[in-house]
């Protein structure tokens, strides 16, 4: 700074104190006010990291339903494995009692087809046993002895076949229909027995490839039980590092705010005036 060759120097010494004084205050108290803004800032770090920590709970707590839900899961799958062995062992017994019918009846269709008798034929007896049976049948309920019951144990059995008599051919036609085979009353019984033996060999392929799923079934379930507890191991791992982290940051917030105390404008201004620093103003 440079003075006038006739100024005063009491003057400018005085001036230049007031000066160093003034311009080391305002240091200072820019200082502190840098440090205040630091600790509004912090403040917001900290409200951040609180609401950080209710995020990171609500996520701990949607991963504790996921577990359990999971824990459920593996249940499930450790039952599907199980089951699917059951429902293997299951259909290869049905299979193997399939193949052993249809043997019998492809035996027993070829024996029928030497007869060539037909569904309408089979009616026709079955009718003509009915007649019979219902002339015989009053005959046999008006003895005196009908009571007796060896006679009454015969006139019940006659009784069933008359009924079965009346049903025979709807019966037969039946099992056509049902199986799906096109069947009327001059199908021979040959026909109609292979017609049935075809839907169950046809029943026993779909079977055996639903056996063969049932066998992959438990190897699905160990792969998707092993992906599913990884999934688990690395939902609760990554929540609990966002606790460690939010917590930690929560922790260092705290400090640094307790670092920072509190001052009010005209308390920087008085610390500022008692901590100024000394300028050195050269005059020429």
């Amino acid at each position: 700074m440079a003075t006038h060759e006739d100024a005063d120097p009491h003057l400018v010494d005085g001036a230049t104190a007031v000066l160093t004084k003034r311009i080391g205050a305002t240091g200072v108290d820019a200082a502190l006010t840098a440090v205040a803004q630091a600790r509004t800032q912090l403040t917001g770090v900290q409200l951040t990291a609180q609401l950080l920590g209710a995020g990171v709970q609500v996520a701990a707590a949607g991963a504790d339903q996921f577990n359990a839900g999971a824990e459920q899961m593996l249940g499930f799958l450790d039952f599907a494995k199980s089951g699917a062995a059951q429902l293997t062992s299951a259909i290869e017994l049905l299979n193997s009692t399939v193949a052993g019918a249809t043997a019998q009846a492809e035996q027993l269709a070829a024996a029928l087809d030497s007869t060539g008798v037909t569904i309408a034929q089979v009616e026709q007896s079955a009718q003509a046993v009915g007649s019979g049976l219902d002339q015989i049948l009053p005959l046999l309920r008006g003895l005196p002895f009908a009571g007796d019951p060896a006679l009454a144990d015969i006139i019940g059995k006659l009784e069933g076949l008359r009924a079965l008599a009346g049903q025979a051919g709807s019966q037969l036609t039946g099992i056509g229909t049902l199986v799906g085979g096109s069947v009327d009353p001059d199908t021979d019984l040959g026909t109609l027995l292979r017609t049935v033996v075809d839907r169950l060999t046809a029943a026993s392929a779909q079977l055996t490839q639903g056996a063969e799923l049932a066998a992959g079934l438990p190897q699905l379930a160990e792969q998707g039980g092993a992906q599913l507890i990884d999934a688990m191991g690395q939902l609760t791992g990554g929540v609990e590092q966002l606790q460690t982290i939010v917590t930690n940051l929560g922790t260092q917030t705290g400090k640094a705010m307790d670092a920072l105390p509190v001052r009010s404008s005209a308390q920087q201004s008085a610390i500022a005036s008692a901590l100024t620093d000394p300028v050195e103003i050269v005059r020429e």
